[in-house]
């Protein structure tokens, strides 16, 4: 039916909004906020801590 319309499902939409903030989120500098945040495991910080 999606087809037919031309109109995409609300999963498939933000899936590819997702991958596009992704993307742009990489090209950015290595320092900006948002590419650290990308890398940061705060379940392996607890952890770490409680030892």
């Amino acid at each position: 039916m999606t087809r037919c319309t031309g109109i995409n499902s609300i999963n498939e939409d933000i899936k590819r909004k997702r991958w596009k903030w992704l993307g742009h989120t990489l090209i950015r500098q290595k320092t900006r906020y948002t590419h650290v945040a990308l890398k940061l495991n705060p379940e392996m910080e607890s952890m770490r801590q409680e030892k």
